[in-house]
């Protein structure tokens, strides 16, 4: 949360219009010939759909909407000839890099078309529904306990290979549990992703042409495949390990470890990093799952493995020494937690009003909240694992039942659009000439918004002697040339200026150029981002 404070972000997740033709409630004099909406990054070209309906509901379009092949930002399509006067609205959809779907409507009119339209025009990713949540909920507790389990077997339980083959023989059962949960999982997530992509009911979308459509021409497609032959070299590796006790057992359950730190590789291809197509945020989201498999899976070896473990050798010594071996482990985790986490809170969190208002700044916050209780936790198990003195107790099942709650918001989180289209009003401070220029704009969206400018002196008192202000407006994404506006005088010392001068969400330069009485110019650069709702 500290570091949503401070630093601002440069990414996104979830596609959303940076401009379109026709823009928003826009009035044309003659009929368009053709639309383009512009998207913020590429967009899939599966599951697309454009439409442009009059007033009594009929399509005026040429039905040869499309994502344009050299610049895959870019939905478009063409217009019947000679539209007559009269409201109309653009229906669109797309799937986003990150795989998830994302739809809104762009009212215009032509001519004189009387009244406008009251269509809204925002562009909309409902909460993610119980069909998606619960499918990665699994998918993410089986992944994270069979990681666990293997990785506190082969390198937190250290004994000799007598004892390790009896550790992995006590959690066989817990791991087969884990594989048929993640197997049925990934092969559910094919529906239940084609039901999102689609909107469809559960009869309608279990139907071979669109099942296919998101297997050839989707992300989630791509990786799943991936998915599902690592899990069938993973039941060869499985079905080798557990066959007998021979001399490279070892070797088949570090060999199903591996399998499984890819198959947690996939899960950050189809997440929010996915969205940048960069090395380092998937990198990330990589070393974060990995992090918390290894901390909530040691903890199920805990309670699950070592009781039994501990029957039929009756050592306390060997159980300390387990307890502070993974602790040692679970440091380095929740290190790695903790700047994986900061670095996606740089990433999709611009700024604290996002993170208090948004869908995912709540969760977010409600993830950190239970994150922190079960640190607490873990620092009282770290503690009495160094004075080896009462074995662990409930609370490390307490620990656990935190961390599938955790869990279940992580899975909300992944299917949520991430704070950054939604960044809040704006308000800057400069200094410059001993003058004090504040910038407000509000409520910071593409479309109409309010700027307030303030100038002060030394003292914090309003200056009277200015002649003009003026503002600039420069996109910095993207060439699209300056927007320059004078602001009219409120007050003393207090202008403003309101008007559709961010078309466009993204990055944005606002240059206040100020003239006093006595003709010194005082100038003033802002940067900041401009939310698309």
């Amino acid at each position: 949360m500290i570091a949503a404070l401070y630093f601002p972000s440069i990414a996104s997740a979830h596609a959303y219009i940076v401009k379109s033709t026709p823009y928003e409630n826009e009035t044309f004099t003659k009929s368009p010939q053709h639309i383009q909406i512009r998207f913020d990054e590429p967009v899939q070209s599966a599951f697309h759909s454009l439409q442009v309906l009059d007033e009594l509901g009929k399509r005026v379009d040429l039905h040869d909407g499309k994502v344009n092949k050299q610049n895959q930002s870019i939905l478009e399509g063409n217009l019947k000839p000679n539209l007559p006067d009269g409201n109309y609205h653009i229906v669109w959809k797309v799937i986003s890099s990150d795989g998830h779907s994302v739809n809104g409507v762009i009212p215009f009119s032509v001519g004189d078309a009387g009244s406008k339209t009251n269509i809204s025009s925002k562009p909309t990713q409902p909460l993610s529904n119980t069909d998606v949540m619960g499918t990665y909920w699994i998918e993410y507790i089986s992944l994270f306990l069979f990681v666990g389990l293997l990785f506190f077997g082969l390198f937190v339980y250290k004994s000799d290979k007598t004892n390790r083959t009896m550790a992995f023989n006590k959690t066989k059962g817990l791991l087969l549990l884990s594989y048929f949960g993640l197997l049925f999982s990934v092969l559910l997530s094919l529906i239940v992703e084609t039901k999102n992509y689609t909107n469809g009911t559960w009869q309608a979308v279990l139907h071979k042409n669109l099942l296919m459509e998101t297997i050839n021409n989707t992300k989630f497609g791509s990786v799943w495949i991936i998915q599902l032959l690592l899990l069938m070299v993973l039941a060869n590796s499985l079905y080798m390990a557990c066959k007998k006790e021979q001399k490279n057992t070892f070797y088949w359950w570090l060999s199903a470890f591996v399998i499984c730190a890819f198959l947690l590789l996939t899960k950050a291809f189809i997440g929010h990093a996915a969205t940048e197509n960069e090395f380092l945020p998937i990198l990330f989201d990589f070393i974060h799952l990995l992090s918390v498999s290894i901390w909530l899976g040691g903890l199920i070896g805990i309670c699950y493995l070592l009781p039994r473990v501990q029957i039929e050798k009756e050592n306390n010594a060997d159980y300390w020494k387990t307890i502070q071996r993974y602790s040692k482990w679970a440091t380095i985790s929740v290190t790695l937690l903790l700047v994986s986490g900061i670095y996606a809170s740089l990433n999709y969190i611009p700024n604290l009003y996002s993170l208090l208002h948004t869908n995912y700044g709540k969760v977010l916050c409600g993830k950190i909240l239970l994150f922190l209780v079960m640190l607490v936790l873990g620092l009282i198990h770290f503690i009495k694992g160094r004075r080896s003195k009462n074995k662990l107790g409930k609370s490390v099942w307490i620990e656990i039942s935190v961390g599938m709650i955790v869990l279940a918001l992580s899975s909300l989180l992944t299917n949520l659009p991430t704070a950054m289209e939604s960044p809040g009003p704006f308000t800057g401070v400069k200094q410059n000439k001993g003058y004090s220029i504040s910038l407000h704009a509000t409520p910071n969206i593409v479309g109409k918004n309010t700027f307030t400018i303030k100038i002060k002196d030394k003292n914090h008192k309003n200056i009277t002697s200015i002649q003009q202000v003026t503002l600039t407006f420069k996109n910095t994404d993207m060439n699209m040339g300056n927007n320059t506006t004078q602001a009219k005088q409120a007050s003393s010392g207090v202008f403003e200026s309101k008007g559709f001068y961010t078309n466009m969400a993204g990055h944005w330069n606002v240059k206040v150029h100020i003239l006093t009485d006595s003709l010194d110019s005082v100038d003033v650069n802002f940067n900041y981002i401009v939310g698309s709702r």
